[in-house]
Formats: structure tokens, sequence, C-alpha cells
């Protein structure tokens, strides 16, 4: 267990992770965070009547799995985009 999540629930703790981790690296201007940088990060966690609401986290994780799959459907088709020759006669 981490922080009390089951294991089901880490991929939410992933993708809000990611930001937070990018966002103290960009205000550090550095790629590398030290353990006080860590600490000082707090994860906001889905609570329901003081307990951790599993089913939001899993809704959560699930818009950002959404949002991957779209952000990776749009490059593929923007690379096909300028990738294209376009010739006037």
């Amino acid at each position: 267990m981490f922080l009390g999540c089951k294991i089901e629930d880490l991929e939410y703790i992933k993708e809000v992770l990611q930001p937070l981790f990018y966002q103290e690296t960009k205000c550090y201007n550095n790629k590398k965070l030290g353990t006080n940088q860590i600490i000082d990060i707090v994860i906001p966690i889905p609570i329901k009547n003081g307990i951790y609401d599993t089913g939001k986290q899993s809704e959560i994780a699930e818009k950002y799995r959404k949002l991957e799959t779209i952000k990776n459907d749009l490059i593929i088709r923007l690379n096909e985009l300028t990738s294209l020759e376009i010739t006037l006669d």
C-alpha cells in the first residue's frame, strides 16, 4: 500500500505526480528532485466520507488515459500531415 491506497489506485498517483514533479523541477531549474523537494509535494487525493475515494481516483486516472490516447493520435496525425507533399500543376 502507498499512503493507504491500493495497488489499482497507483495509476491515479502516477498521473497526478508527474505534472507535480515536472512543476517542481521547473521551479528549481534542474532535472532532478532532492528528497526535501519530494517531501514537500502535496498530492491531492479524493476523499469521500473520511476514506480514500478509489472510485473517483479510477475515474480521474481513466480521463488521463483518454487524454494521453488523444494526444498520441494527434501527434500521429500531425506527423502524417507534415509529411505530405503537395504539388500544384
